[in-house]
């Protein structure tokens, strides 16, 4: 009994002290960052209690949870050696097999990839792999995939690496969690372009996949209940996403689109409130609008920039790169080059190692004034930086810079080879855009189609039911009158008039359905002939004749599905088609539309 009683009193006091260490825990999450010195102290008092108290698991999360807050602040350095910490105490005490230390290990890698980018974090991910997999933590084990793939782009082949990603992607679908598909199809996404056959298009096809999350409810929430659990969370997803894409439309050539984005960015970041991100991405909606080749925009956006960094007060000496390319170009089109110069290096300086778009500005700047020495030092550089393995190069807008550079050292025959790259360039690279667009919008209309589909599905059966129970309502009726006749000879003139009345109505409803199947048949003809009209501009664009003869086979098919629907709103008969008809009318069809008629081709159907 005394026993029992003494163990009962250590449980009771354990859970006395986890609730403690909860309570400092929270308070400590109701102070702001400019209070970090008071909250440091409670999540210290909090980790103090759980070592006296042995509270490994929330020890384990006390350490994960203050390297996150410490990364939030790009501490990096206090982040590592806290997050180092928790997986040191969880494998000290035997503890890695557990939903905290599994977290802490995938949060430890992302640092150590984040801060260092060596090898370091390996062994831990290799690790992390084998506890995840053993216990089905299908969000860690995805996490820990897409970690692989970063961590050995520079090792293993593009293949390989693609896989990770596509395993990644496969096993974040088997979470209620959304961070780990993005996690995953960002980072591939950001593979795609940077590296391999810098596949530009299929980039952006996976970051245009990330928009179905964005209004997920569970990615807008942040973590509330830490001492629950600490999962990894995507920062700002949405705005991250749409700076890749932005980048990527400008790497196709398509400015506008790139334009239409960052200004989506700029807007975010406006309603956030957050003045000095507002400002970072004005500089950055600069670029779009200077090869858009609007100076009024570009200066109007200059203006605002000016006005933002007075109003957070920036000091003199801005630490933005488009910031300085902005003032260049605009100091270009006034005429001001040696100001310009200035500008683009400083620009250039500022980029680091980094590619430079401020390198194609100098290049066409020192043409312009014919100092071809310096011309020849940049083109050296640009040739070293397009062979270089991790950097996405546009060698459309080089090709561009290099015409003008060739025209200026009366080279017209250079000039007029790589104006012609260019063009190429520019033309295959905004089709490639374009395919993207109209992807996207089949997918949207795809969507809303099955959409409206699914109202109009509920519309009638919601009217079938109405019917229903319209007909039960007639057959009491019926029944009642039939009673009535004997009772009283009246009543039957009165039946019968109510009978009239109903027939009357389910006629003009049913006459409105068939007007509506009608008119449904009538719009699905003409969603086609729009889908059929833009196979054939393209079709017109393309200069390859297999692809020409793909388009035109894909429009062939559409006016065939076209001319079905045409025929079931067309004929008496709405629920069937004349196929002896229609099949003769298609066979005319195919042939005109390959520059035949009926003296040519002959059919028979039976």
């Amino acid at each position: 009994f005394l026993l029992f009683v003494k163990s009962y009193r250590v449980m009771a006091a354990s859970g006395d002290d986890s609730l403690q260490i909860i309570r400092l825990w929270k308070q400590s999450m109701e102070l702001s960052s400019a209070q970090a010195a008071t909250r440091d102290a409670l999540l210290n008092q909090a980790v103090y209690i759980a070592k006296k108290q042995n509270q490994i698991e929330l020890l384990i999360k006390l350490y994960h949870w203050k390297a996150k807050l410490y990364q939030n602040n790009f501490d990096y350095r206090n982040a590592i050696g806290l997050a180092d910490s928790a997986v040191q105490i969880a494998e000290l005490h035997k503890k890695l097999q557990t939903e905290a230390s599994r977290d802490a290990i995938s949060f430890l890698s992302i640092i150590y990839l984040e801060f260092k980018g060596d090898d370091s974090c390996l062994y831990w991910i290799y690790k992390n792999k084998s506890l995840s997999k053993e216990v089905n933590d299908w969000f860690n084990y995805s996490i820990n995939l897409t970690l692989e793939a970063i961590s050995q782009r520079d090792r293993l082949d593009q293949q390989k690496i693609l896989s990770l990603y596509d395993s990644a992607g496969f096993y974040a679908k088997k979470t209620s969690l959304v961070d780990d598909d993005i996690f995953a199809a960002y980072n591939n996404s950001y593979f795609l372009k940077m590296q391999g056959s810098k596949d530009w298009v299929a980039s952006l096809e996976m970051l245009l996949s990330i928009k179905q999350y964005f209004n997920n409810k569970e990615l807008m929430q942040p973590i509330y209940e830490p001492w629950k659990r600490i999962p990894f969370k995507f920062n700002n997803p949405k705005i991250v996403t749409y700076i890749q894409i932005a980048s990527t439309y400008l790497l196709l050539l398509d400015f506008q689109n790139c334009y239409n984005y960052q200004r989506i960015i700029v807007d975010e970041q406006k309603s956030q409130n957050n003045d000095r991100s507002t400002f970072y991405s004005l500089c950055e909606l600069s670029i779009p609008a200077i090869y858009l080749n609007n100076k009024q925009l570009v200066q109007t956006i200059f203006d605002s920039c000016v006005l933002l960094a007075k109003k957070i007060k920036l000091p003199n000496n801005i630490n933005n790169a488009s910031y300085y390319l902005m003032q260049g170009w605009l100091n270009e089109m006034d005429g001001k080059l040696d100001k310009a110069i200035q500008n683009y290096n400083k620009s250039c300086y500022l980029n680091g190692n980094l590619f430079k778009l401020g390198e194609f500005f100098l290049l066409r700047s020192y043409s312009k004034l014919n100092d071809f020495a310096k011309a020849d030092s940049i083109i050296q550089i640009l040739n070293k930086e397009k062979e270089s393995s991790f950097v996405y190069f546009p060698q459309a807008l080089y090709s561009k810079e290099l015409a003008f550079y060739y025209t200026k050292k009366n080279k017209p025959d250079s000039a007029m080879m790589y104006e012609l790259s260019y063009y190429k360039l520019k033309d295959s690279l905004l089709q490639a855009a374009h395919y993207v667009q109209l992807k996207e919008i089949d997918t949207k209309y795809q969507t809303e189609e099955k959409d409206r589909r699914i109202a109009e599905a509920d519309k009638i059966r919601m009217y079938q039911k109405m019917q229903l129970s319209e007909a039960k309502k007639m057959n009491h009726l019926m029944f009642a009158s039939i009673i009535g006749l004997v009772i009283i000879l009246g009543l039957v003139g009165y039946v019968w008039q109510q009978k009239r009345k109903q027939a009357h109505l389910l006629a003009q409803k049913n006459t409105k359905i068939e007007l509506l199947i009608r008119e449904l048949h009538h719009r699905v003809k003409n969603n086609l002939q729009i889908v059929s009209g833009i196979l054939s501009l393209h079709a017109n664009r393309i200069q390859n004749n297999s692809a020409k003869e793909a388009l035109e086979e894909g429009k062939a098919r559409v006016n065939a599905i076209a001319l079905l629907h045409q025929r079931l709103y067309m004929d008496d008969d709405i629920a069937n088609v004349n196929m002896q008809d229609y099949i003769q009318n298609l066979g005319i069809s195919l042939a005109n539309s390959f520059g035949y008629d009926a003296t040519n081709v002959y059919s028979e159907v039976q």
